[in-house]
């Protein structure tokens, strides 16, 4: 029983309040262990398509890599919130007895969600490759590029594991602003690329100016270091 009572037959709130922090203490521990078994298969997609994704580009023969490491702590945070919910929605389902294709469509969804996670957080681990042999830029998605109908249709969630890729050639304009943010202008369009400082920005700036194929220009009117 969760209380005990006392000489005169009422419930004693003491006992009845050790018994509610016990249960949320055992609930907590669950959740953790949910939260970090769920979390498993990230570490192991992450490392093998963040391996894949060097290969790709070349990096570290004849891609610069720009890693900003203070990025990934917080998309980690996105990736294990994601991950332990949807664990918590299998676990949900098989507690509650929901029926088998309830159970499916969750284990269904939390290995979609886990795959696209866990390649959106090696994107983000890779950071910025500027490959002048390959005439590429590389880095994650910016999110600012998508309309409203790409919301709509999650097309900005399917594309994460994907890193957007720029030819410098096609780079007609840099422009830093907003302190830590770095503008690429050119015939796609306009793209933003965050990092954590402007030591990092920079040092993609470099690479993209002394790339052999890069015509363009760094902006100096508007520019702001906020």
């Amino acid at each position: 029983m969760g209380f005990r009572l006392r000489k005169d037959g009422q419930p004693d709130q003491r006992y009845t309040e050790k018994s509610s922090v016990h249960s949320v203490e055992i609930a907590w521990v669950i959740l953790t262990w949910v939260f970090s078994i769920a979390f498993i298969p990230f570490f192991l997609i992450t490392w093998l398509y963040f391996y894949q994704l060097k290969r790709r580009y070349d990096v570290g023969n004849t891609g610069v890599r720009i890693n900003d490491i203070f990025r990934v702590p917080e998309a980690y945070r996105k990736c294990y919130i994601t991950s332990g919910s949807f664990a918590l929605i299998i676990a949900a389902c098989i507690y509650f007895q929901l029926g088998w294709i309830a159970v499916a469509a969750a284990i269904f969804l939390f290995t979609y969600a886990t795959i696209v996670m866990a390649r959106w957080l090696s994107v983000v681990y890779l950071g910025v490759v500027v490959n002048d042999k390959q005439n590429k830029v590389v880095f994650r998605q910016d999110m600012q590029s998508y309309n409203f109908w790409d919301y709509i249709f999650l097309r900005f969630f399917r594309n994460l594991p994907d890193p957007m890729v720029v030819k410098i050639s096609d780079i007609d304009k840099l422009s830093r602003q907003y302190g830590t943010h770095l503008f690429l202008s050119g015939k796609f369009g306009s793209r933003r690329l965050l990092f954590s400082t402007k030591q990092k920005r920079d040092e993609t700036v470099y690479n993209i100016q002394n790339s052999s194929r890069f015509t363009g220009s760094l902006m100096k009117e508007g520019e702001f270091y906020h």
